[in-house]
């Protein structure tokens, strides 16, 4: 995937205003989770990954997972008044859909 099929932060910050809007205060439906949900199914009927074979990982939770994970990115971006360009933003989404970690480890308090 290029980054230039990724036209979403462009739109997006085009329509600035109405996205504030739509993640301010003073509106009740609950846009936060209604884009987690389009972004989710976009991933379904758009996407595909490939995974390891022996997975142990049910695509299904995969494509919620970093369904929700974008658009926790998108929220952001435009709550923190786009800070970066789109292109720039279409990038670290390319780059996001393609990491993997072998390991990671629980942070502990030290007493």
């Amino acid at each position: 995937m290029q980054t230039d099929d990724i036209t979403l932060f462009t739109y997006l910050k085009k329509h600035a205003a109405l996205y504030k809007l739509l993640l301010s205060d003073h509106i009740q439906v609950d846009f936060r989770y209604q884009i987690a949900r389009a972004i989710e199914n976009l991933f379904l009927s758009e996407y595909e990954y490939e995974l390891e074979e022996g997975t142990l990982i049910d695509p299904k939770w995969l494509y919620i997972y970093r369904a929700h994970g974008v658009a926790g990115l998108l929220i952001r971006w435009i709550e923190e008044e786009f800070p970066t360009s789109p292109q720039y933003m279409s990038t670290q989404i390319v780059e996001l859909m393609l990491l993997s970690t072998e390991v990671f480890h629980v942070k502990r308090e030290r007493t």
